[in-house]
C-alpha cells in the first residue's frame, strides 16, 4: 500500500513579508524593470531593507521566487477540490496544469519576459517546486501499485516537471485564438503521460509471474530473496 505523502509547504494562504516582496517585484518589473532595485522593492512592499536581505540575495532571486509561489497557490487550490484523491491521474494532472496556466495568465505581462530566464531551467526554484508538488499530484487511485516503482521516483518527477515547463513555454508563444493549438497539445501530452503511468501491463505481468510461481511452473520461489517476497505476499493475502 502506498503511504500518503505530505503536501509541500504552502505560503499562499496568508500574505507574509516574503509574498509581499515577491508581488512587489512583479509589479515593479512590469512598470519599469530598469529601476528595479532592493530599495524600490522595499518601498513598494512597505518593509525595511533588512527584511529583503533576509529572504533574497538579489532582485533576480525575488523574481525567480514568484514561480514556486505560483505552484504553492495551485497546490492550495487543488487541496480544496472535493474527492481529489478519487480523481484519475489524467484529471489530476490536467487540473494542476491548467490551474497553473490560469494563474500565469493573470500576470502575463510579468511572466512573458521573465519565464525563460528565471523559471524554465531545470535547476530553477520553479522546476524544483514542481517536482515537490508532483509527489502528491501523481498519487492517483488509477495508478497500479507496481507502477509506483517507476512513477514514485525523482527521475520520473523530473521528466514530468520538465514536460510541464516546456508546455508552458509553448503556451506562452502560442498566438492562436485562446491559445487553442497549445491547449490541444497540452491535452494530448497529459493524456500520453497518464496512459503511460496508469498502464496495467506491468501489474498484469507481475500477476502472471506470481501465478506461475505459485502453480509450480516457475521455480522462482526457490531463489533466495525472490522466494521470500513471494512467500510474504502469499501470507499477506491469506
Amino acid at each position: 500500500m502506498i503511504e500518503p505523502i505530505a503536501r509541500p509547504t504552502v505560503h499562499a494562504s496568508v500574505p507574509t513579508d516574503w509574498t509581499i516582496l515577491i508581488e512587489a517585484v512583479a509589479d515593479l518589473y512590469v512598470e519599469d524593470p530598469t529601476h528595479l532595485t532592493p530599495e524600490t522593492v522595499c518601498q513598494r512592499a512597505g518593509v525595511d531593507r533588512d527584511v529583503f536581505d533576509h529572504h533574497f540575495g538579489s532582485v533576480n532571486d525575488a523574481i525567480r521566487a514568484w514561480y514556486p509561489l505560483a505552484v504553492d497557490r495551485v497546490v492550495e487550490q487543488m487541496a480544496e477540490i472535493p474527492d481529489l484523491d478519487r480523481l484519475p491521474l489524467q484529471d489530476r494532472l490536467g487540473t494542476f496544469c491548467f490551474m497553473l496556466l490560469d494563474l500565469l495568465e493573470t500576470r502575463l505581462d510579468f511572466v512573458r519576459p521573465t519565464y525563460r530566464y528565471h523559471a524554465a531551467g531545470c535547476g530553477s526554484p520553479f522546476h524544483h517546486r514542481l517536482r515537490d508538488a508532483l509527489k502528491v499530484e501523481l498519487s492517483a487511485a488509477d495508478v497500479p501499485g507496481v507502477n509506483y516503482v517507476v512513477v514514485d521516483t525523482e527521475a520520473a518527477r523530473f521528466v514530468i516537471a520538465e514536460s510541464i515547463v516546456q508546455m508552458i513555454g509553448v503556451w506562452l508563444e502560442d498566438e492562436s485564438p485562446d491559445r487553442e493549438r497549445a491547449t490541444a497539445l497540452i491535452d494530448r501530452v497529459l493524456a500520453l503521460l497518464a496512459e503511460i503511468m496508469t498502464n496495467r501491463v506491468p501489474q498484469k505481468t507481475v500477476d502472471l509471474v506470481r501465478y506461475a510461481v505459485e502453480a509450480g511452473y516457475l521455480p522462482l520461489d526457490r531463489v533466495p530473496f525472490i522466494g521470500d517476497l513471494f512467500r510474504e505476499s502469499k501470507a499477506e493475502d491469506g
